[in-house]
């Protein structure tokens, strides 16, 4: 998989009672020359942004830099138990399979035709909320070794449950983002 760095800071933060305080300690060179000898660098330059911050009881506002002030909503995570009932998992009738378990090393796992996604998740919401899952391992194949990574998601979700049961989730699928329709997986009940 090839990446490419396009931007970006280093350095460090901390955070009081009322700021948070981002210390840059360098910059990445975005004046690269695609086709002629300045490769892309870390600049050495510091910077300090100073952001305010009110917390609430469920709410978090912050002031940025242009002196917005931006309020963000609490969101409480767990593992509820509708994602984890089935017990075969969740299968889009196609080619993509998911499974939560409350347990165990790999509780997350994600099939994709030959994708193979190991990790770990929790849920927001009844209804509707967001699936977070880390993905720490990944291999493409059945022979490939898996990869150790550190890569989170957050897609949203809604659950139905009527005269059957349905779990759409927006999540990133061939070229682009789509919402995908999961039903439990019923493949391997005999």
């Amino acid at each position: 998989m090839n990446t490419e760095q396009v931007g970006g800071f280093k350095g460090t933060y901390s955070i009081s009672d009322d700021e948070i305080v981002v210390s840059v300690t360098h910059t990445w060179n975005e004046e690269w020359d695609w086709e002629g000898e300045n490769d892309p660098v870390w600049n050495e330059e510091s910077d300090e942004y100073v952001f305010l911050f009110t917390p609430g009881s469920s709410t978090l506002a912050v002031t940025d830099f242009y002196e917005e002030v931006i309020v963000m909503d609490k969101i409480t995570f767990g593992k509820p138990d509708f994602l984890s009932d089935p017990p075969f998992g969740w299968f889009d009738g196609e080619s993509v399979y998911l499974a939560f378990e409350v347990t165990g090393e790999n509780p997350y796992s994600y099939v994709w035709g030959s994708q193979y996604k190991l990790g770990t998740w929790d849920a927001s919401g009844t209804e509707n909320g967001y699936i977070r899952t880390v993905v720490t391992s990944y291999s493409i194949g059945d022979t490939a070794p898996y990869l150790n990574l550190n890569w989170g998601f957050l897609n949203p979700y809604s659950y139905y449950k009527g005269e059957g049961i349905q779990l759409d989730i927006e999540m990133y699928y061939g070229d682009g983002i789509t919402t995908i329709t999961f039903e439990p997986d019923t493949a391997s009940i005999e």
